[in-house]
């Protein structure tokens, strides 16, 4: 069996991906594609999540009239 864990579980990492970022004051940092978020890494320094006890969490909303086409991968962020 392998190791089991011990403590508090790991801190959500939220951001938010919109078509426009203009106008939005929510209290997550505001993304315009997948793709922007990624390059930020997930709005982590260094995307390090095993290191800051992170779960990335790209919340998309708001309303869109074109598809975000930015190919994007979640590499760039630590497991």
């Amino acid at each position: 069996m392998g190791a089991v864990l011990q403590g508090a579980p790991a801190e959500e990492a939220t951001a938010v991906i919109r078509q426009t970022c203009s106008g939005y004051s929510g209290p997550y940092p505001c993304y315009t594609s997948l793709f922007a978020w990624e390059a930020a890494f997930g709005g982590l320094p260094n995307g390090d999540l095993v290191g800051q006890d992170k779960i990335a969490v790209a919340r998309i909303e708001g309303a869109w009239t074109q598809a975000d086409t930015m190919r994007f991968s979640t590499s760039a962020l630590t497991r």
